[in-house]
């Protein structure tokens, strides 16, 4: 669904690069936090896309996964009582460019290869012992 699309440029010191997430462009440097439409990512995980014009890799890491700020909206018609109130939150994904070109690689390989990841068999055996503890109380109470 969402294409990432990326375009480089090098200017002086700063790397910098053009994102395109979707519809919108992003102008991001290293270490630059962004928030995108939602990206079916998981949260911790890295992923690099090329360049369309210079080929250099752009890394970026999935910080979390929120919703953004309620937009309030209301219909009204006058002289008939009809008032209707709703709001909508946009589903939306926390990137951070952890970096551009080569050296960007590197880190994050070095980064993923330092934290160790949970197995997910441990976190299926939490949340059903929690199940159960929970169960166990409502037959208690019932």
């Amino acid at each position: 669904m969402t294409s990432v699309t990326i375009i480089t440029m090098s200017q002086s010191k700063t790397d910098i690069a053009v994102i395109k997430v979707g519809a919108s462009q992003h102008l991001v440097s290293p270490g630059q936090r962004l928030s995108v439409s939602r990206i079916k990512k998981e949260p911790g995980e890295t992923f690099t896309e090329v360049s369309l014009l210079d080929g250099q890799p752009v890394t970026l890491k999935v910080i979390a996964a929120k919703l953004s700020d309620k937009i309030r909206g209301l219909k009204f018609r006058s002289k008939s009582n009809y008032l209707r109130r709703y709001g909508a939150r946009q589903k939306q994904t926390v990137l951070e460019v952890v970096g551009i070109g080569e050296s960007g690689v590197a880190k994050a390989k070095a980064k993923a290869a330092d934290k160790p990841s949970q197995s997910a068999g441990a976190k299926v055996k939490t949340k059903t012992q929690t199940k159960t503890k929970t169960k166990t109380k409502e037959a208690k109470n019932g």
